[in-house]
């Protein structure tokens, strides 16, 4: 008996001084707060463990606490060895909100890994009570050419004519990283002097500062400005940027963007930058006036990939007038597949495209393209990823003919397969809607028929933001030869 009072007298003098006099007055509460003293004792205790898992896990879970020694711990763990682990004690000290995490914060902008600096520069938002006089701070007072880049960065998105002067000089700055976010700001002030330094930063012997040029290029107010410095760097000499560039210019609003593709599919030796061109010219501002110029190129060109993406183009173009795409929120996630990583273990019917993350109010969907030469039925036929999705196409479904292309749509709906002008659509039944392919990674495969019945036969296959190790295992599974197709 004496035991047991000495045990609640143990409790309730920690519960005093952890949460203060207040808690002894309500059992309940206290026995609550007890619980909560004792899983932050272990969440401190796993902070010290030798596995960077673990210590990944507490400091997440410390961003539940707000205690002094929580916070006193989190900016500790942002001395971590590890990166992952100085990465999420910065979220979790942004989630509690204490201004005494700053000058950590602010430390923390120095370290090698972007995705600190980054976390590091968000905390700073999130908990200053004058984000822009303490950027202005780092600004003047920092010596790590990291630190003084994303305090450039930031004054200019929250008021880059104060910090004209300072941008325009740091265009001009020995260290690379100053000059990439410089770039942004010339970009922001888009004064007739900026957009000139711009283009002069086209030129810059980085690569790094090159690509961040055609990352500002986007922010410019005029789309022929930008088309114009992005020209010459889709001709880069290291291929790196060209491609980087190729896939930038298809987001600038202007008509002469579908010119420079052109220009591209005529003048580029690498195959694949010529079909990056090739895809992106289909979705360009006034793609239909350049029709005629794709079909010059798709009877020039030599590669079966490159005349593939041409043709797809073709198809994706729409006549004048007749925009289905004008106004549409942004799709946040589509899995294109080239036209040599379609084909598995039949070569017929083949998924082009995946969009597992629509914008919203629209269905997610998987595209099919009959890649041969004779009419295709899918009546009977199985699209799944061999876990939650089993997705049997109708009987009903008409065939398919050669060259064309025919769309899933996961809408729930379960209405009959109908034929537009441009594709065949088949919709859900209800149940096969909302987050069926999954936003931040899966797979799906094709086959003849349904698993398990009978012998049916892998078409193709796509995976999307997994890792190559789990992408190889699920290929392995079904009998497809190991390769980096699809994803």
């Amino acid at each position: 008996m004496n035991t047991c009072r000495h045990r609640l007298l143990q409790v309730v003098l920690l519960s005093v001084l952890i949460f203060g006099p207040d808690s002894t007055h309500a059992a309940p509460a206290s026995e609550g707060r007890t619980r909560n003293a004792v899983k932050l004792e272990d969440t401190l205790q796993d902070l010290k463990a030798e596995s960077a898992e673990k210590r990944v896990n507490a400091v997440r879970a410390l961003g539940k606490f707000s205690s002094d020694r929580s916070v006193s711990a989190l900016i500790g763990a942002c001395a971590d060895t590890h990166m992952s682990v100085r990465r999420f004690a910065l979220r979790s000290l942004r989630s509690i909100g204490n201004p005494k995490a700053l000058k950590t914060a602010e430390a923390c902008l120095s370290d090698k890994y972007p995705a600190v600096r980054k976390e590091a520069a968000d905390t700073i938002d999130a908990i200053s009570e004058d984000p822009l006089g303490t950027w202005r701070e780092i600004l003047g007072n920092a010596t790590d050419s990291h630190a003084r880049a994303t305090a450039l960065s930031r004054v200019t998105e929250l008021r880059p004519e104060e910090f004209a002067s300072e941008i325009r000089k740091s265009a001009r700055d020995r260290q690379a990283a100053i000059r990439c976010a410089a770039a942004k700001g010339l970009a922001a002030l888009g004064e007739k002097e900026d957009v000139a330094a711009l283009k002069a930063l086209a030129t810059d012997r980085d690569t790094g500062v090159r690509r961040a040029v055609a990352d500002a290029c986007l922010q410019l107010k005029e789309g022929r400005e930008a088309v114009a410095i992005l020209r010459p760097l889709c001709s880069d000499a290291d291929r790196g940027v060209r491609r980087y560039c190729i896939d930038r210019l298809a987001k600038v609003s202007s008509v002469d963007v579908g010119a420079v593709y052109l220009d591209i599919l005529a003048k580029e030796e690498v195959e694949g930058l010529r079909a990056l061109a090739a895809e992106r010219i289909g979705s360009v501002a006034g793609a239909s006036r350049y029709v005629e110029g794709l079909m010059a190129a798709r009877t020039r060109e030599t590669s079966a990939r490159v005349r593939t993406a041409i043709e797809r183009a073709l198809h994706d173009i729409q006549t004048p007038g007749q925009d289905e795409t004008a106004g549409a929120p942004e799709t946040r996630g589509i899995q294109r597949v080239a036209a040599k990583d379609r084909g598995t273990a039949g070569t017929d019917v083949v998924i082009t495209e995946v969009c597992y993350w629509p914008a919203k109010g629209i269905a997610e969907w998987v595209e099919l393209l009959n890649a041969s030469g004779e009419a295709v039925n899918m009546g009977g036929w199985l699209l799944t990823d061999g876990h939650k999705l089993f997705l049997t196409l109708p009987d009903e479904v008409p065939e398919l003919p050669p060259g064309a292309f025919a769309r899933v749509m996961f809408d729930g709906t379960n209405r009959s397969p109908s034929v537009t002008t441009k594709e065949l659509l088949i919709h859900t039944p209800p149940g096969l809607s909302d987050d069926v392919l999954g936003n931040e990674g899966g797979h799906i495969a094709l086959y003849t028929g349904p698993e398990g019945k009978g012998s049916p036969v892998i078409k193709s296959y796509v995976a999307w933001g997994l890792s190559p190790a789990a992408i190889l295992e699920h290929r392995k599974r079904r009998g497809i030869a190991a390769s980096r197709r699809g994803q």
